[in-house]
């Protein structure tokens, strides 16, 4: 989880609503951040 954050730039608050479901197997993972509203779409380089 530390590494993630520090390679995507996101807040602890907004890492931490993420579950395994969320990031499994999936290509993209869409998330608003919490402080500032923003949409993300982040792309998983790990399959």
């Amino acid at each position: 989880m530390f590494t993630m954050g520090i390679n995507t730039g996101l807040r602890i608050s907004d890492l931490l609503q993420l579950k395994v479901v969320d990031v499994k197997n999936k290509l993209h993972i869409i998330l608003h951040e919490q402080k500032t509203g923003r949409l993300n779409v982040l792309k998983s380089i790990m399959s």
